[in-house]
């Protein structure tokens, strides 16, 4: 792990961060009591049939009546739930419906494939706690606001091995660049090259308003300065008297 020069400059393709458009539900004055279930069916209906089944659970729906024999608690207290989800849609809706054609008992899934696929679930566990790693690395250790990790020195941290997994490399990266402390990514020559907000970059020394220009802009301005005194110093003639300051 190291530190580079500004980022601004680096060949790769910077990402941009986009919004995303989350909704979940909210309960007032909630009571969570967690239930053992188990998806005993999944079903996909149209995205218009979801929504209308989510506006009215307690209606009666044609993709509940068909199901009700596959939903039931058993003596074990555990739900057997009919999972319905929509077309283009991530989330769905986990139902026991109580032997009746509606959503009896409902739980709104926001990520539906997951329970559908418990390894992408786990994966997602995994993923994530690798951003969080090269986060916590970059933000502790750089004092100019970048910071690179190569894919060896990132399976030496974390275990996970990206060599030759342009998959993994590209959904790490647009992982890295949803965080709030990244303000640049690229993924070239073997590394991640990150560029953090210097406001989660405790090492890093802030310039003040008044300082003007920063980074490699001040660099370049003070070079500028420097080569103009050379220069105004090199063409005075021999001889010229010299100006001092008056006492």
């Amino acid at each position: 792990m190291k530190e580079r020069g500004c980022l601004s400059l680096m060949l790769g393709s910077p990402r941009i961060r986009g919004k995303q458009d989350m909704k979940t539900v909210f309960e007032h004055k909630p009571d969570f009591t967690f239930r053992e279930f188990a998806v005993e069916k999944t079903v996909t209906i149209p995205a218009r049939k979801l929504e209308e089944m989510l506006r009215h659970p307690m209606c009666n729906h044609e993709a509940i009546v068909e199901n009700v024999g596959v939903m039931g608690v058993d003596g074990d207290g555990v739900y057997h739930c009919l999972l319905v989800t929509g077309e283009g849609r991530a989330d769905g809706l986990l139902v026991e419906s109580e032997g009746s054609g509606s959503a009896r008992y409902a739980s709104y899934v926001p990520e539906a494939t997951a329970l559908r696929y418990p390894t992408l679930s786990k994966l997602n566990r995994e993923l994530a706690e690798v951003v969080d790693a090269i986060i916590a690395e970059g933000t502790g250790q750089t004092t100019e606001g970048n910071w690179t990790v190569t894919f060896s020195e990132l399976e030496d941290m974390t275990g996970l091995c990206v060599e030759g997994k342009p998959f993994l490399q590209e959904t790490l990266g647009d992982m890295l660049c949803s965080r709030p402390e990244v303000a640049d990514l690229a993924i070239e020559d073997g590394q991640f090259d990150v560029a953090y907000h210097l406001d989660f970059c405790p090492n890093c020394q802030r310039e003040t308003a008044h300082d003007g220009l920063f980074g490699v802009e001040r660099q370049a301005w003070q070079g500028c300065q420097e080569e103009m005194k050379s220069d105004s110093q090199a063409n005075v003639p021999a001889g010229t008297p010299g100006m001092f300051p008056s006492m």
